[in-house]
């Protein structure tokens, strides 16, 4: 085995990639396909968003600002 390393080592890396390419596909097709997950990620995004604009406006804004 020490002499042809690249039997174990090609192969390995190659199922790892052929593994690693199939979860991602199943996890992107989930999140096209199930309008539930889409909703979730949405709302992901928009408090991200929120968070984002909050830390952008100064303390004395936010004390005032009643959309929380």
């Amino acid at each position: 085995m020490f002499r042809a390393w690249w039997l174990v080592d090609f192969s390995g890396v190659a199922i790892s990639i052929t593994v690693l390419s199939i979860n991602l596909v199943a996890s992107w097709l989930r999140l096209v396909s199930d309008p539930q997950e889409r909703e979730k990620q949405f709302a992901r995004q928009m408090r991200g968003l929120r968070q984002k604009r909050n830390r952008r406006q100064p303390q004395e804004q936010r004390r005032h600002d009643t959309r929380r």
